[in-house]
């Protein structure tokens, strides 16, 4: 099916109904994706962190914060766990505190995880950095980096992020292009959704996208994270909430605006709901998330980032998908 995009180019016009975009979606997922889904499992690395972002678990301000970075071992012991859980794919997540989790310390993680697992895929998920700093560790075995501005409206950002190194708004938005520049050719992005209204975000992600695949013929996966509730967090509710029909108009949106790049559903959203956001365009899940520092490999349970909705096991996950017919990428 097609749709006429808006004037920008950037997605159907706003009067399409959502059934129309879920059929456009689906006919662009058939295409690039037919029924596969991919999936991978986020490790946290840290929690110790100098930012003090309104809605996350993980803020410098948390006093009752439970505080970990792992160690190198520590971090392969995890990645064990998690690929014998026939996880193949792995997302690094780690807080922003450069002595505690430095680049050197990330790279060391990243050769130890290759040297001593099969895992086919590593990702990043990490602040910002400057460019030599992310052409260390593209070179050190990251396939991809990921880092969501969480959001483009510059008033807001300002205002869940009152302190800390995060404040800056364009070293963070430019991030993308420094990792481009130093050689990563996947770029991770996303918005927290419910941070502002999501007919300005969504918007301005498609854009900021858009550029980087023209500058640097990026290969891209986008993100549609809802804000969920965090452990010593002042944000208990989104400011613009994201009900589910809008979640899947956004999930159709991208998948239409670019039908090659995965569209990712995170565990924050219930079973349910994440197979018919499939239906609706996504192509990648994350499954098995434990959102603190060594969730799968150690029996300590630190502070995490936010709750989780689905926390079914990747095996459960597996089999519910293969199930309903959908087909695994290896």
């Amino acid at each position: 099916m097609k749709l006429t995009l808006d004037p920008q180019g950037i997605a159907p016009a706003e009067d399409a109904s959502t059934e129309a975009l879920i059929e456009a979606a689906w006919d662009a997922r058939q295409q690039h994706f037919g029924r596969r889904v991919g999936l991978f499992t986020p490790l946290y690395l840290s929690n110790d962190c100098l930012n003090n972002c309104l809605y996350c678990g993980f803020r410098r301000d948390n006093t009752d914060a439970a505080r970990k970075t792992l160690t190198v071992e520590e971090a392969v012991q995890e990645a064990r766990a998690i690929e014998a859980e026939g996880v193949r794919h792995l997302l690094l997540v780690v807080s922003e505190h450069p002595e505690r989790a430095s680049v050197d310390y990330l790279c060391d993680v990243a050769g130890a995880i290759r040297a001593q697992t099969g895992l086919t895929t590593l990702g990043l998920n990490a602040p910002p950095y400057a460019v030599e700093e992310f052409r260390r560790l593209r070179e050190a075995g990251y396939d991809y980096y990921q880092c969501f501005q969480e959001t483009y409206h510059p008033e807001t950002y300002r205002e869940m992020h009152p302190s800390g190194p995060k404040r800056r708004y364009a070293w963070r938005v430019e991030a993308m292009d420094r990792a481009a520049k130093a050689g990563f050719r996947r770029l991770g992005m996303g918005t927290l959704l419910g941070l502002h209204d999501w007919t300005f975000e969504v918007p301005a992600l498609v854009r900021h996208a858009r550029t980087l695949v023209d500058r640097y013929g990026a290969t891209l996966s986008l993100s549609v994270p809802r804000l969920r509730p965090a452990p010593g967090a002042p944000l208990r509710q989104a400011p613009s909430p994201v009900p589910d029909d809008i979640l899947t108009r956004i999930v159709a949106l991208y998948r239409i605006a670019f039908p090659a790049a995965h569209v990712v559903v995170s565990t924050r959203e219930r079973p349910t709901l994440r197979e018919a956001l499939l239906r609706a365009g996504a192509s990648m899940l994350s499954v098995g998330s434990k959102t603190w520092p060594g969730g799968h490999a150690h029996p300590d349970r630190w502070t995490k980032q936010f709750d989780v909705v689905d926390d079914r096991s990747a095996a459960e996950v597996r089999e519910d998908l293969v199930k309903k017919g959908w087909e695994l990428e290896p």
